[in-house]
């Protein structure tokens, strides 16, 4: 069998903000980087430690499809933008926004990754990819590394309706 080129993604950005910057803010700099936003939900309150110790504890975080397919292999480039969109909106050292980006597909919902882990293929330049949820029929599967926050019934209908748009 001769190797076939990748089908063109959805990309997709998970967004955590604390309440000194705005979402309308963030969300309005990732149109500009990753192009019109085809669909979003809606911000919900974000309780992390994790995240909590540097972005403090009003956090809110929403799921957005772009309307924009990238090629497959490309998309170590999105993460390095996001990261670069974290760091341009940093104060002391710490980071008011989070973006997680990634892609969604007919077939699974995939994040990208600075951290490298067991589940996580390494792409190019400290950019690892990582399957998160696996899309069959209507039904959505969580592995074992799936984050809390991607299993909840509020995720998963929307990601099930995000994508449909795929």
């Amino acid at each position: 069998m001769q190797a076939r080129s990748f089908e063109p993604v959805q990309l997709f950005a998970a967004i955590l903000v604390n309440n000194t910057y705005a979402l309308s803010d963030i969300l309005q700099q990732c149109s500009t980087e990753f192009g019109p936003i085809l669909k979003q939900s809606k911000p919900e309150i974000f309780k992390s430690p994790y995240y909590g110790k540097e972005m403090g504890d009003n956090l809110k975080k929403c799921f957005v499809l772009f309307d924009k397919k990238v090629p497959a292999d490309t998309l170590w480039i999105y993460k390095q933008q996001s990261n670069k969109l974290e760091t341009k909106t940093s104060h002391n050292g710490k980071r008011h926004i989070n973006i997680d980006t990634g892609a969604l597909t007919p077939y699974h919902l995939c994040l990208l990754s600075c951290k490298p882990y067991a589940h996580r293929i390494p792409l190019q330049h400290g950019i690892y990819a990582e399957t998160t949820l696996l899309f069959e029929h209507n039904k959505v599967k969580t592995l074992p590394w799936t984050y809390p926050d991607y299993q909840t019934d509020e995720a998963i209908n929307c990601f099930l309706k995000m994508r449909k748009l795929c």
